[in-house]
């Protein structure tokens, strides 16, 4: 949770529909997220507990203190005019935007490369090529031709 990257939501439906709505992210990878703001913001660092029932973990709390660790780095932040807190969903912008062109240009070499294989190459999740393909697809970029074991992926359009 706390490097990010994939965990098990409690209710995948739900999870499911609010990326969907393009209201969520997959779970987990928001929390490095919080603690860097949280950071930036001269608060103290979040802290983590879990509680445990007779099957395991039943419950996970996440705290925010509202404490500010140190006033000076606040006035600091302000003399160099870093008022707003830095631009994160850019960055995930910019990393989804490269991982979608990587998963293309596999495509282009390989049409018949399954979503595993893309994986592999690339060394990301296989969650991460889903989500580029979808991308793809919603874009009119590819689509797929035959079975998912035996088909093949068809370039709609292809900018290099």
């Amino acid at each position: 949770m706390l490097k990010g990257g994939d965990s098990e939501p409690r209710n995948s439906n739900i999870m499911k529909m609010f990326n969907l709505l393009g209201f969520g992210e997959h779970a987990g990878s928001g929390v490095p997220d919080i603690y860097a703001a949280w950071d930036w913001a001269g608060y103290k660092e979040p802290s983590i507990e879990e509680h445990f029932g007779e099957d395991g973990p039943s419950k996970t709390m996440f705290i925010l203190p509202l404490t500010e660790k140190d006033h000076a780095l606040s006035e600091k932040r302000q003399e160099k005019g870093q008022e707003k807190r830095p631009e994160t969903d850019h960055n995930k912008a910019e990393e989804i935007e490269i991982r979608v062109a990587s998963v293309l240009e596999k495509i282009r070499e390989n049409n018949a490369v399954s979503m595993a294989e893309i994986a592999r190459q690339l060394d990301i999740s296989p969650k991460k090529v889903r989500h580029a393909i979808d991308i793809l697809k919603e874009q009119g970029t590819i689509e797929r031709e035959g079975s998912d074991r035996k088909g093949r992926w068809k370039i709609l359009t292809y900018e290099k």
